[in-house]
């Protein structure tokens, strides 16, 4: 089977992933790989869940995270919005410089800082 440069090869693995980890108190959402509009439906899932706790404060580990765009920011936004409007808190970790780049450019750093 022929691949193309730009495409991963088959054992690669998924371009992105997320992991939960839920509790009373705290929620932990691991983000890895590369997030975008192709799987920021995945992401927007798994908030959901995060949203639907009752963790009072929720952490997204992005120190596994290689690329962030638009949509996925635009996802953790929202997020914000309706946690804080519940009392609750997001923080988001382990942003590596180049996301904090996109953060800053997309004009949303003060999500990570």
């Amino acid at each position: 089977m022929d691949h193309s440069a730009g495409d991963p090869p088959p054992d690669a693995g998924p371009l992105f992933d997320v992991e939960l980890a839920v509790g009373a108190t705290e929620a932990v959402v691991t983000l890895r790989g590369e997030l975008d509009i192709a799987s920021a439906g995945r992401l927007h899932a798994a908030l959901e869940t995060v949203a639907e706790s009752a963790a009072a404060v929720v952490r997204i580990d992005l120190g596994e995270l290689r690329f962030i765009d638009a949509a996925g920011i635009g996802e953790l936004v929202q997020l914000h919005v309706e946690l804080a409007a519940a009392g609750r808190r997001l923080s988001l970790d382990g942003a590596r410089s180049r996301l904090l780049r996109t953060f800053r450019l997309a004009e949303a750093d003060w999500l990570v800082g």
